[in-house]
């Protein structure tokens, strides 16, 4: 990974799913916990959220890969400072591996099927579904369903 595109000047760039992935690997490679990682990104994003917005009700939808597992990090980190906080899961939770599972046994809160009703009510939205899970086409459906929530993306490595 060239990191002079990633970081120059003292501008961050956005990476592509490939990109961070291969920024993920390259962690781990050198020594970076796995789950420290998700555990950073996940918190974060909660810690984004809680910067840009007054308190209000947060749905965060999980895919079954890492980026679920940021997003069980976010729930968490919101839940504890007192966010109202759902969580959707694409999948099942027995089906999680890894990293993905370790944050979600540490979530204590409910865990729903993806549907549109997940929303209901939602403020914020934190989309923690995996680029290579039809991410797109789910993210439509339930986003045209509240018009009114705050899309916030979780990191997009898989």
């Amino acid at each position: 990974m060239n990191t002079d595109r990633a970081c120059h000047n003292n501008k961050v760039a956005l990476l592509t799913p490939t990109q961070m992935g291969e920024a993920d690997k390259a962690a781990e490679a050198s020594g970076f916990d796995g789950f420290g990682l998700m555990e950073a990104a996940g918190s974060a994003v909660a810690i984004a959220v809680g910067v840009r917005w007054l308190m209000r009700p947060v749905t965060v939808l999980c895919g079954p890969g890492k980026n679920g597992g940021d997003g069980f990090v976010a729930a968490r980190h919101l839940a504890a400072a007192g966010w109202p906080v759902k969580l959707a899961l694409l999948g099942s939770r027995e089906k999680l591996t890894g990293e993905a599972a370790h944050a979600a046994d540490l979530w204590t809160g409910g865990v729903a099927p993806f549907s549109p009703e997940i929303l209901e009510g939602a403020g914020i939205v934190i989309d923690a579904i995996s680029v290579r899970v039809c991410r797109g086409l789910w993210t439509a459906k339930l986003l045209r369903s509240s018009s009114r929530s705050k899309h916030v993306g979780s990191r997009l490595a898989q």
